[in-house]
This record gives structure tokens, C-alpha cells and sequence, in this order.
């Protein structure tokens, strides 16, 4: 579920920020990419899991930053 999670993050399933958080019609997509970037960076944060996991999570959190501020810029 994380992988393909991660994989959907990371533009595997298209770029659009819906395509990317799996959102449905009428989602709030900054809340949802705020949610996304919290998990990831706790992930990635946990000392008990291996460093190629934690280095992938990293990735995953920051390809949600890249949203919530391209969702920030549309708003202003």
C-alpha cells in the first residue's frame, strides 16, 4: 500500500496534483498533500526502519512539499 502510494506521489500514475494525491471530486487537495507530507516525513523519521526505506520516504516528502506549494501559488 505504501509503495504504491509513494509510486503515485512521485508522478507514476500522472502529474496533476489530484493524479499524484489519488484524490476524488471534490477532495481538498492542500489537506490532503499537508497529510501526505506528514506521514512521509514521520516515515522517514522513525529510526527503526532500514535507510534505503527512510531514503525513499524522504523522497516521498518531498515530492509532497513540491505540491503543497505548487497548491499554495495557485491559491495566491
Amino acid at each position: 500500500e505504501d509503495r504504491r502510494e509513494m509510486e503515485r506521489l512521485l508522478g507514476g500514475s500522472g502529474v496533476s496534483p489530484q493524479q499524484r494525491l489519488g484524490a476524488l471530486p471534490g477532495d481538498e487537495l492542500l489537506e490532503l498533500a499537508a497529510e501526505a507530507l506528514r506521514k512521509w516525513r514521520n516515515l522517514a523519521a522513525n529510526p527503526l526502519i532500514d535507510p534505503d526505506t527512510a531514503d525513499a520516504s524522504r523522497l516521498a516528502a518531498r515530492s509532497c512539499e513540491g505540491i503543497v506549494a505548487d497548491l499554495v501559488d495557485a491559491q495566491s
